[in-house]
């Protein structure tokens, strides 16, 4: 069997590389660039373009492992959770219940955008602990109970991306928007592909290619929207409040991510020993 092991490493290392390149990118557009009065970037700016650019030719890059790592090559065993994951985990569930308590504190501080989708969001986000909580302290649930869970934050996502595209006082096309809604969809791809490895029908590379660009995704519109909010530049509450927890989720993929690189170095490990011990089995599956 081929080892993809270090195509892998190339594709996680760069796609690292080109998540801070970009992140440091946009922040310098937002703060040299943007204008809080009407939340636009200036038109005659050239930073947010290459910025942007970037970005879309760094996922362009990542999506190629769907064409330069075949089907079937990494295996497609459950993850393990590491320390990192767990304390990652515990990190996001905490991040929701700050977010929900934020959220409750700053209601009618600020235009309702749909007072349905608030609550709901509201809901949900009180609810998504119970899918982190269990990989924070290690307990061993069962695989349908935590799947269910697991659509929790799936179900956020949804309807935090619907209250910000209904949200008539930021406009459409408003970058802060913008990626904000791309990264409430790459929480769901992500989540979607998480779940699959607790149902043993695990998408390795899919995997693998939705969390890198979940990494990416959410640190480009995480941590310039932070940035932003901190500068008392441009704050909107709610995006800010969403930023925060897509930060900690960016973080739980990251340690989910080194969860997989060395799961799957490990499995070719033993795979090339166990090679290494039976050729004659080898040869004649070769013949």
């Amino acid at each position: 069997m081929t080892d993809y092991t270090g195509k892998i490493k190339v594709y996680i290392y760069s796609s690292l590389f080109l998540t801070l390149i970009c992140t440091l990118l946009y922040g310098a557009a937002y703060l040299l660039s943007f204008e809080p009065d009407i939340g636009y970037f200036k038109s005659t700016a050239l930073l947010p373009v290459i910025s942007g650019a970037l970005t879309v030719a760094s996922l362009g890059f990542i999506f190629s492992a769907f064409v330069t790592i075949p089907k079937g090559a990494i295996p497609a065993s459950r993850v393990p959770y590491g320390h990192a994951s767990r304390l990652a985990a515990s990190g996001c569930a905490l991040g929701f219940l700050g977010y929900t308590a934020f959220r409750l504190l700053i209601l009618g501080g600020e235009p309702a955008v749909s007072p349905r989708l608030t609550l709901f969001c509201l809901i949900l986000g009180a609810l998504s602990p119970l899918y982190f909580l269990p990989v924070a302290l290690g307990t061993k649930k069962t695989p349908g109970g935590r799947v269910l869970a697991g659509f929790i934050p799936i179900f956020w996502a949804v309807i935090t991306m619907s209250e910000a595209y209904t949200n008539k006082y930021v406009a459409m096309n408003s970058p802060i928007k913008v990626s904000f809604m791309m990264a409430t969809l790459v929480v769901m791809l992500f989540m979607l592909y998480e779940l699959r490895y607790l149902l043993e029908r695990g998408f390795p590379r899919a995997f693998l290619v939705f969390t890198l660009a979940g990494i990416l995704v959410l640190s480009v519109f995480a941590l310039p929207t932070l940035t932003l909010a901190a500068a008392r530049i441009y704050v909107l509450k709610t995006f800010a409040a969403a930023g925060v927890v897509c930060l900690l989720l960016g973080l739980y993929m990251s340690a989910r991510l080194y969860d997989f690189f060395v799961f799957v170095r490990l499995h070719t490990t033993s795979q090339k020993a166990s090679e290494a011990e039976n050729p004659d089995e080898n040869l004649s599956e070769e013949t």
